[in-house]
Formats: C-alpha cells, structure tokens, sequence
C-alpha cells in the first residue's frame, strides 16, 4: 500500500498525470527560437587528387574549384562556380596550366600522374580570390 494515496487507484492515475502534465508544461516552456548572424567570408574551395593515374582510378585527374556559400544557405551548384578561375600547378621550376573542363572541373597535366615523391605548388585566382597551396604527393 502506497503512503500518499493509501492504495486508491483512481488517485494514483490522477497523481500521475498530474505530474506528465507538469512534465510536459516545463518542457514546452524551454522552447525559444533565437536569430544568430553567422560569420561568413567567401573562400576558394579546391578538391582534387594530384598524382593519381587515369588508367588505374578511371577518371581522368581533375581539380573541383569552387567558392564558398553562406551558411545555412541552399546548395546551388550555379553559384558555387568560379567563372574567371584561373589555376597553375607548379612541379620543380615548371609551371603547369590546368585545362578548363566541365562547369567547375580544371584538368592536371598528364605529367602530374609521374609526380609521385615530390612536391607541388598550385595556385588559383577567381572571384576576385586567390588560395595557394603545397603538398607532397606520396609514392
């Protein structure tokens, strides 16, 4: 037998939901929506795999250069493109211009698929951006 209802069902069921009522009021009263500006600087994006062959991946060896969008904001791959992209990729001395293809795609040089154990420099310009990287590429 229970103390505080001394075994009365009726006044269990009704303690209970008193107390889910209780529950749910303190919860709902947490909600609060709340508007954040998130910092946001446009950036040069470049995803791409130097020193990998056509022949053993498939794919001829390409660079993705894109920018940055705000966050929160929907994906759109028109506005992710960099129209006046320009990008050159440097292996011991040589500069390498990469080739235009498709939308945001920028293709290696064919040598870069003999680049393996050296480093490389590249370096775009778009959009008023500029990013310069250097990597190695593994053997």
């Amino acid at each position: 037998m229970h103390i505080l209802t001394r075994g009365n069902v009726a006044t269990m069921r009704t303690m209970l939901h008193v107390f889910v009522g209780a529950a749910m009021l303190v919860l709902t009263a947490c909600e609060q929506t709340i508007d954040v500006e998130l910092p946001y600087q446009e950036r040069i994006v470049v995803n791409g795999f130097v020193g990998m062959e056509e022949a053993t991946w498939g794919i001829p060896p390409t660079v993705h250069i894109t920018r940055t969008l705000p966050p929160l904001d929907q994906t759109d791959t028109a506005r992710m493109r960099i129209d006046d992209v320009e990008a050159v990729i440097t292996h011991r001395g040589a500069d390498y211009p990469l080739a235009k293809g498709s939308n945001t795609l920028m293709r290696l040089p064919e040598e870069s698929a003999h680049w393996a154990g050296d480093s490389v420099t590249l370096r775009v310009r778009g959009g008023g951006m500029t990013a310069f990287s250097t990597t190695y590429i593994p053997k």
